[in-house]
Parts: structure tokens; sequence; C-alpha cells
């Protein structure tokens, strides 16, 4: 339902928008994610801050920084496609459902397996594989 989402339009498209835990710039930073990242709007369009969802992350972005699907021109999408590489013997990575190693596995992929990144924050990778959306250790990404 296009009036219900919208697409990160960050103005600087080398910066990040920040998913806050709270609708305030001084609160925890969940992630920072790229132009193009498609979101979910759960409250009123009509102030400074809205609850958007990635995948199954909920939190806060202003609105001036996102695209009300269907009301304009959507961004060039500008999420990086990396790759796995875990230099560790088993040679894979799972992908998680949230941000935690004890989360559900979504799968588990092979070094050199693409994956689009969405955001990041410092520890875990918000990303896209085989049509799937979770999270991946950062540092086992290229």
């Amino acid at each position: 339902i296009n009036e219900y989402t919208a697409i990160v339009n960050n103005l600087n498209p080398a910066d990040r928008l920040h998913l806050r835990t709270k609708a305030s710039s001084d609160s925890k930073s969940l992630g920072k994610y790229y132009n193009g990242v498609h979101v979910i709007i759960n409250s009123n369009i009509s102030d400074e801050w809205t609850e958007v969802s990635i995948g199954n992350l909920t939190g806060y972005m202003k609105m001036e920084y996102l695209c009300i699907s269907g009301t304009g021109d959507a961004p060039k999408s500008a999420m990086p496609v990396m790759m796995v590489y875990n230099p560790n013997s088993a040679g894979n990575l799972h992908l998680r459902e949230k941000q935690s190693m004890e989360s559900k596995s979504l799968g588990l992929y092979s070094n050199g397996t693409k994956v689009t990144l969405m955001g990041f924050n410092d520890e875990w990778a918000h990303v896209i594989v085989d049509g799937k959306m979770g999270f991946m250790l950062a540092k086992y990404l290229q």
C-alpha cells in the first residue's frame, strides 16, 4: 500500500540515515541506512519523526529524509552489494533473524555469496540475500 511505505532519501547520498530507538537525534542508533531502502510507516507522517519498520526492526526516522512512495521520484539506490568472507575454517556465515548470535538462523551462506547491504551498526549488517532479510556479522562481509 503506497501511502504506508517510504524510501530512504538522504539529501547527501554519501551519508546514511539513522534508525533511532526514540524520536530524537540523541537516542541510540539501531543502524545507518542507505538511500533506496524501503521502510513501512507505522505512525503519523505529519510529525518531524515517524515510526518505521525495516523487516522485523522498528525505530524512528526523520520524515525529511524519507520519500513517501508514489509522491515523487524515488531516489537512486545506494545500497552496495557485498560478499560473504569468513576466514574461519567453516567458510560460511549465518543470516540471523535479529541482531544476536542466539537469534534464529534464516540460512547459512558460504564465502562468495553476494548480499545487498541496506544498513549497518558497529557489529551487524542488515542485509537481503536470496530474497530474505536479516542480519549478518558485518566483519565477515567485504
